[in-house]
């Protein structure tokens, strides 16, 4: 039997079908393929308050700006 890890923080699927990964060391939010990302300061996180989830129209990559 397989047992699925329930991975906290915010998930993104790009319209490419890439899974990425809401990390923060801080003040800045980045994402990344790997769901277990490890280092010192490095955290897994849901999207902030006042933030919104974008994504680039040509690579396919996700990022965090500030909801207007």
């Amino acid at each position: 039997m397989v047992k699925k890890e329930k991975v906290e923080g915010y998930t993104h699927e790009n319209s490419k079908g890439v899974k990425y990964y809401l990390y923060t060391n801080g003040k800045l939010f980045y994402f990344s393929k790997d769901a277990k990302k490890k280092g010192k300061n490095v955290k897994r996180i849901d999207v902030p308050k006042g933030m919104k989830i974008k994504e680039n129209t040509k690579t396919g990559l996700p990022y965090v700006t500030r909801k207007k």
